[in-house]
């Protein structure tokens, strides 16, 4: 019985420190290499699993294969 209320007390407590935030509160600017003047390849929307395309913001992103391509902010 005392082992069981042990357990619980851990959970209990680990569950707690566990809802803490973390990392820094700071203002940040997002960018959106696609919306752009990128010189590579503008790839996207496309909405099939497991590609690239899909797993980026707006279901778009910015290709570079080539030396010197790049994306100007």
């Amino acid at each position: 019985m005392n082992k069981y209320i042990l357990v619980l007390f851990a959970c209990s407590t680990l569950t707690a420190f566990s809802q803490e935030k973390r990392g820094a509160e700071m203002p940040w600017t997002t960018y959106e290499a696609e919306t752009m003047k990128p010189t590579g390849t503008v790839l996207g929307p496309k909405y099939t699993a497991h590609q690239v395309e899909t797993e980026s913001s707006g279901q778009k992103c910015v290709k570079l294969t080539k030396a010197g391509q790049n994306v100007s902010f």
